[in-house]
């Protein structure tokens, strides 16, 4: 099942809350978090829970929004380079679907600022392309709010390769809950299933971001100064 998170100004295009009491989502990214981009013609801004991963969409017809979104993800995954299997295994998931209210003021404040940016972007491109303008989103380092310095295009690579069950109806658990973030002297540190090697790379307005590999997770705690 796939439940959706929306803003009041959604809302009031695409329907009251009709998320009942006690009902999880069975989807492998979890719960989305929505809100309406007021373009000509309009966009609905789409932002997964546990990656931050944006997906940009037409809003209208409003009425088959929620319906439109599985395809709208798959073809998002695709360009991230997710494999076919785990997107089929998502979509199969997502027939069903349940809208509510917001719940985490951290995801929501992610989310006005990829709006910001996405309106900035969007004065570049008077027809802009909302696949690519999502997969430009996704670049942007999304930090200390939500307790993660690492970029929502890394969340793909974190995906389990298999069903994580046989069980069609259980929950799953949401993708990149296994990344680790902690300063180090300053510095930010993201660790990612994918990465093999240590580097650092520096954007215009963020501390030097440092990729730690397996072997520096070993050596950290032999080290008194480690948060």
């Amino acid at each position: 099942m796939l439940i959706v998170r929306a803003t009041k100004k959604l809302l009031d295009r695409i329907g009251p809350p009709n998320l009942n009491e006690g009902e999880q989502p069975t989807t492998l990214l979890g719960q989305w978090y929505a809100t309406a981009l007021f373009w000509k013609p309009q966009v609905a801004l789409f932002v997964n829970e546990p990656t931050l991963l944006p997906v940009l969409m037409p809003l209208a017809p409003a009425a088959t929004l929620l319906a439109r979104f599985p395809q709208q993800v798959a073809t998002v995954l695709a360009a991230h380079g997710t494999p076919e299997t785990i997107i089929s295994a998502e979509l199969k998931q997502m027939h069903d679907h349940r809208l509510a209210k917001t719940a985490n003021r951290s995801v929501v404040g992610i989310m006005n600022d990829f709006t910001r940016l996405a309106e900035t972007y969007h004065t570049d491109t008077p027809a802009p392309d909302l696949l690519g303008l999502a997969i430009r989103l996704a670049t942007t380092p999304c930090g200390p709010l939500y307790s993660k310095h690492v970029s929502p295009d890394c969340a793909p690579s974190r995906l389990p390769r298999t069903d994580p069950t046989d069980d069609p109806t259980a929950p799953r658990r949401p993708a990149g809950t296994d990344a680790v973030c902690r300063p180090v002297r300053g510095m930010r540190v993201h660790r990612c299933a994918h990465a093999r090697r240590t580097r650092t790379k520096t954007t215009a307005d963020t501390a030097p971001v440092v990729h730690q590999s397996n072997e520096m997770a070993r050596r950290r705690a032999t080290r008194s100064w480690w948060p």
